[in-house]
């Protein structure tokens, strides 16, 4: 594109860009040292500086090995493992309930869905819905599940979820409200930019 059609763009626009750029979540950094809640578990994110590699659970602390090269990348590893454990662990439960069963289970970093269900019977979640309160990742968990049973949004559908969520409306009312908070933690030393 040329200079001027950017210009161009950015004046005609200008209004919608400040008001999307007021709504965006500001960015929320975790330090070492800092604590955070991860499904339902609270955690203080602490180094270990004999060991170099890795993160691990230590009574109520999140090690990480003093050598870890980028600490965003470890912590969002150890805490997709955590995700996984989760996720299949509630998937199951809520599964036997609507007598159906599922393939797997897939953790991603989904931009735009907490979760999707496949044709095939695949759970997808977003690592990231860790950081909500509990009742909204089992909320996410109980809409894909539902998927199971009814492969769409129907009324039939939303019985479904009611069924295993009488509060859903709650829960999905703060997923839209909150939702996007979730995509702005990352972990960082306080010498990373």
């Amino acid at each position: 594109m040329a200079v001027s059609d950017i210009s161009s763009f950015l004046e005609t626009n200008q209004s919608w860009i400040e008001r999307v750029i007021e709504k965006t979540p500001p960015v929320r950094t975790i330090y070492l040292g800092d604590s955070f809640s991860f499904l339902g578990k609270k955690y203080t994110l602490r180094q270990d500086p004999l060991r170099k590699k890795g993160a691990w659970q230590q009574g109520g602390d999140l090690i990480v090995g003093a050598g870890v090269f980028d600490l965003n990348k470890t912590v969002e590893a150890f805490l997709r493992k955590e995700s996984h454990i989760f996720f299949q662990k509630e998937s199951k439960h809520y599964a036997e309930k609507i007598n159906r069963g599922f393939e797997k289970i897939v953790i991603r970093d989904g931009s735009t869905r907490w979760g999707s269900c496949s044709s095939s019977g695949s759970l997808s979640y977003s690592w990231r819905l860790g950081f909500a309160p509990l009742e909204i990742a089992r909320y996410v968990c109980v809409h894909e599940v539902a998927h199971l049973k009814e492969m769409n949004h129907s009324s039939k559908f939303w019985t479904v979820v009611s069924s295993l969520d009488p509060l859903y409306e709650e829960h999905r009312k703060w997923l839209k409200k909150d939702g996007e908070k979730l995509k702005r933690i990352h972990f960082s030393r306080a010498n990373e930019s």
